[in-house]
């Protein structure tokens, strides 16, 4: 996969997963929106990551005030998100690796762990 493909992937993961906390918290893990905005993460999580052992490091979201890094590098600092970096500080987040190795029940549980702290 080049670059700017992963690149690209892993921007719209971040949005999806500002989504699907956002989704989470207004309407619970089981809600029919929740699971499809789920489903849509894990997809683009999946092809940021690629698997094909491409990408052994796997993908790094963090936190420095209120600008998103990914992998070292700022993502574009719109309202939305500003906010979902504001939100991760708030939850005491400053970064969450997604492991190539990382198994979608995994993420799951982490997810419902870091819904809980907002």
């Amino acid at each position: 996969m080049n670059t700017n493909t992963r690149t690209a992937a892993a921007r719209a993961f971040v949005r999806s997963l500002n989504i699907l906390l956002k989704f989470a918290r207004m309407y619970d893990f089981g809600h029919p929106r929740t699971a499809k905005q789920y489903a849509i993460a894990w997809t683009e999580l999946s092809t940021a990551i690629g698997s094909s052992g491409d990408n052994e490091a796997g993908l790094l979201l963090a936190v420095s005030g209120d600008q998103l890094l990914l992998d070292g590098t700022p993502l574009e600092s719109a309202a939305a998100e500003r906010g979902f970096a504001r939100m991760l500080s708030a939850a005491g987040i400053a970064s969450i690796h997604f492991s190539p190795k990382v198994t979608r029940s995994e993420e799951r549980r982490v997810g419902k762990e870091c819904r809980s702290r907002w």
